[in-house]
């Protein structure tokens, strides 16, 4: 394989032109409804105020950040699942929860672990018999939340080695700039360590040079987080990264969660936001990091492949196994992740999140099996 085996830019622009997932204005907020948004951050400040402890809120990013959502399902189940649920399961409770997972399964990747928190089972409108689980139903609808527990090792663009994240607090306006400043800081620093890392080894003096242009591309998105948080009246949090373990597998492992599927998604979200944020100095904002983040995700790729090319076959299998894991864990890590999403910052839908990070992971697939 050669470093040209993925191509983001041109996959990114597929996604983008179909129909179902493409830019326009179907956001999970209205501009009327994302004017609240700031306003909310006030009642919240409490909890997202800056404080010296923050750095400290979660374990290193050289172990797995195990972290649960809520997610819920409300869909339709019919035949010939129905009738199976019936044929397995005997207590209406039983039924429902394996229906729920079942049906959470089909549009989202397993978790470590997947527990139904509640679940309703409704028959078909008009029916006369109100037992849903009734044999002369051919169809009912199942309403439930499922607690899903992933690991979130790579999340929202490049960390570096050993990075702490931020304490977790209450959703809103502000925590969330604050979050992201962090992030954009964060990732600073992580391709400073990496631009080292690999002049230190002798890699090829381009995959230097562009994790140092993408050190300075991120150094602007920060700058330009803080401003937006300082004007809504908070402050940035510093980056703390602890030593851990730089082998060549850590590099490639890192990389292959941090930069091909966390960054790179990054981008393709950014894209979508760029056209549906609340405001135009927003979408001016978006609009830029989807740019520069294109470029950052690339890098990965290429930098994926010459990894590989210095790994011996162990080696290169796990490296391929932890990122075929983290595409897998991507569907309902957007859906969550659209759900919690402040009012105004052009997320798509919880649903169109996952349709989303689904054609990520299928167009990478598909783009890898062609090369290989």
């Amino acid at each position: 394989m050669t470093h040209h085996d993925v191509h983001l830019a041109a996959l990114f622009s597929l996604i983008l032109a179909a129909p179902a997932i493409g830019c326009g204005d179907s956001s999970n907020t209205s501009d009327a409804d994302s004017e609240g948004s700031s306003d909310s951050s006030d009642s919240s400040s409490s909890s997202d105020s800056s404080s010296s402890s923050d750095s400290s809120g979660s374990d290193d990013s050289c172990a797995p950040a195990l972290k649960t959502y809520a997610v819920d399902v409300s869909e339709v189940l019919a035949d010939p699942e129905l009738t199976a649920i019936r044929d397995t399961y005997t207590e209406a409770t039983e039924r429902c929860e394996a229906a729920c997972l079942q049906l959470f399964l089909e549009m989202n990747a397993a978790g470590v672990t997947d527990v139904v928190t509640a679940c309703e089972a409704l028959p078909p409108a008009g029916a006369t018999n109100p037992d849903p689980w009734d044999p002369s139903h051919p169809m009912i609808t199942i309403n439930c939340t499922v607690d899903t527990t992933i690991d979130e090792n790579a999340t929202c663009g490049r960390r570096p080695h050993g990075h702490r994240e931020l304490a977790s607090a209450a959703p809103s306006w502000r925590a969330w700039l604050r979050r992201q400043a962090h992030l954009e800081r964060a990732s600073v620093a992580a391709f400073h360590e990496l631009a080292i890392w690999l002049k230190e080894r002798g890699a090829p003096l381009e995959l230097v040079e562009r994790c140092l242009a993408s050190a300075t591309d991120e150094v602007d998105h920060a700058d330009r987080f803080d401003a937006l948080l300082r004007r809504e009246g908070g402050e940035p949090a510093p980056v703390v990264a602890e030593p851990c373990a730089v082998s060549t597998i850590e590099v490639a492992l890192h990389n292959a969660t941090e930069g091909c599927v966390s960054e790179a998604f990054s981008a393709l979200l950014a894209m979508v936001q760029a056209k549906r944020a609340r405001d135009q100095e927003l979408r001016t904002l978006f609009g830029r990091l989807a740019a520069d983040e294109v470029r950052h995700g690339q890098l990965a790729w290429d930098l994926h492949f010459y990894l590989l090319g210095e790994l011996d076959a162990t080696a290169r299998s796990r490296v391929t196994e932890r990122l075929q894991g983290a595409l897998e864990e991507l569907a309902p890590r957007a859906y969550a992740q659209a759900q919690a999403a402040p009012l105004g910052l052009g997320w798509p839908r919880p649903d169109e999140a996952a349709a989303l990070a689904r054609a990520f992971a299928a167009g990478l697939r598909e783009q890898l099996h062609r090369a290989a």
